[in-house]
């Protein structure tokens, strides 16, 4: 799920403001947990996004479970914060889908270039052979870009510049209205 925030979306602040509001401890992104006993200290894992967990107790929630818990009115979920999660999870779908086919791909050109490279050994005038080594050194670089991109690889060596999520929604969305 794509975690920058919008003006729709409630900001980190206030679901730290409403742990600590429910007894947490809170220090950066751990906190002590209210809801379990022991002496452990900074159990609680807070994020990515507004969740928690409790490494001892398992307890786990996020801004709305919080809310429910403490009894404290729950704000509706307005439509673009749907129409949001909806364009976040097709976006999702789409990036899953996209990885697979290029992983596929590429697995499959490296296999054959593998096999090229074997058989050439044997047989190093076997035209087929070379067409299948060229095919792939080809296209590596190119499905490794854009696997890299997708995966929003850092250090990318395929990458000029590392590619965010929120520029891969902004893309997709383009794509989306164009359609």
């Amino acid at each position: 799920m794509i975690t920058e925030k919008t003006s729709v979306d409630q900001s980190t602040d206030d679901f730290y403001s409403l742990l600590e509001r429910a007894g947490f401890e809170v220090r950066g992104t751990r906190a002590n947990c209210p809801f379990c006993e022991g002496s452990s200290r900074l159990t609680v894992r807070i994020g990515p996004g507004d969740v928690y967990y409790c490494h001892r107790c398992h307890g786990s929630g996020n801004t709305r479970t919080l809310l429910r818990r403490f009894g404290l009115p729950l704000a509706p979920e307005s439509r673009e914060v749907r129409e949001r999660r909806a364009l976040e999870n097709r976006f999702d779908q789409w990036c899953d889908k996209r990885q697979k086919i290029l992983a596929k791909e590429f697995h499959t050109l490296s296999r054959r270039a593998h096999r090229a490279g074997i058989a050439l050994t044997f047989y190093p005038d076997w035209d087929a052979a070379w067409n299948a080594l060229a095919m792939f050194y080809d296209r590596e670089a190119e499905l490794s870009a854009a696997l890299d991109a997708l995966c929003c690889e850092k250090l990318s060596l395929w990458l000029d510049a590392p590619t965010t999520k929120v520029q891969l929604l902004a893309a997709f969305q383009e794509v989306c209205c164009a359609s």
